[in-house]
């Protein structure tokens, strides 16, 4: 049996358990100064500075813009200088016309654009969502995929005794995978900046018949 240190407080314990400070005063170390046991708080602090977490570094990578990216931003400039050839600026409230972009009625120049012969409304999208209905024509993407096709493949394939034409046995067979094939098609076109959406995809231009514009 290990004898308590001499100082040590006596504690009697209930019945059935151990006396914890006789066992707490002789496992911690002693003071230089010999008057006993150092005190838990000076030997685990309660509070103290906070260790400083480094967060880890976010990588940011820059956005890798395709050649459809940067000929798209081109035609819509191209677009909308074209808008604000094809309309004048319009005074709504006092409903005339003001070419020098502010009205001589009111002073305003908080201006809409009035397109002779369709209306007049706030900014220019409208106008060019205008142009592009009028005066161009969406590309038929069905088609156009169907040529690219028989351009890369055979224009016939051999069924049995049978010949049969490659593009209507590929949609009639598989039209699932025909319609995934168009859409990667449609992309990488876009991407390479010979066809451009204004609608997330809805439709599609030529770009050479956009800077015929």
């Amino acid at each position: 049996m290990v004898d308590a240190p001499s100082g040590a407080a006596l504690i009697r314990p209930s019945a059935g358990l151990t006396p914890v400070a006789p066992l707490l005063s002789f496992a911690l170390p002693h003071s230089r100064s010999g008057r006993g046991p150092l005190s838990l708080r000076r030997c685990f602090p309660s509070s103290g500075s906070p260790v400083p977490v480094k967060e880890p570094s976010i990588k940011r990578e820059n956005q890798t813009e395709t050649k459809g990216d940067d000929m798209k931003t081109e035609i819509k400039e191209k677009l909308e200088q074209l808008a604000i050839k094809k309309s004048i600026p319009f005074c709504y409230s006092c409903y005339r016309q003001a070419p020098t972009g502010r009205c001589k009625t009111c002073g305003s120049d908080d201006l809409m654009r009035e397109m002779p012969g369709v209306g007049c409304e706030w900014g220019t999208d409208w106008i060019i969502r205008e142009i592009l209905s009028t005066e161009l024509t969406p590309v038929n993407t069905e088609e156009a995929f169907e040529e690219s096709v028989r351009q890369c493949y055979p224009e016939t394939v051999t069924v049995a005794w049978m010949e049969m034409d490659t593009v209507s046995v590929a949609k009639e067979m598989d039209p699932v995978s025909w319609n995934v094939a168009k859409a990667e098609w449609e992309s990488q076109e876009a991407d390479e900046g010979n066809i451009i959406s204004f609608d997330h995809g809805s439709s599609y231009y030529w770009t050479s018949d956009l800077e015929a514009l």
